[in-house]
């Protein structure tokens, strides 16, 4: 399934990929890591299961967080009059996760 999604990023990015695999495959390894975790799925034993269910939220930040490399202190700009904000892609993947019923529950009793 790592394979799958990471060839999806790759056609997703189009020009803006720089046949630079590792880099690549790191990203998505670390934001695999991050949403198994924010979503409470990295205890269930079928992976590639959980990863279709994450799917979605794991190209979208990966291809962030690649697009973003060499200004990830920046938290917003200005250039020509026009200005941006940017919001953390883990953050906002979490936070997405959570709003779409992702996340699973864990209860202790």
């Amino acid at each position: 399934m790592k394979e799958k999604i990471l060839e999806e990023i790759k056609q997703d990015l189009a020009d803006n990929y720089r046949n630079d695999e590792e880099v690549l495959k790191v990203l998505l390894e670390d934001v695999i890591n991050d949403a198994l975790f924010s979503s409470n799925r990295r205890f269930i034993s079928d992976k590639d299961e959980q990863l279709k269910v994450l799917k979605s939220n794991i190209k979208k930040a990966v291809k962030s967080i690649y697009l973003r490399r060499g200004t990830e202190d920046v938290k917003s700009s200005s250039q020509s009059g026009e200005s941006n904000n940017y919001a953390s892609a883990i953050e906002e993947m979490t936070s997405d996760i959570i709003k779409q019923n992702k996340r699973i529950l864990i209860w202790k009793l």
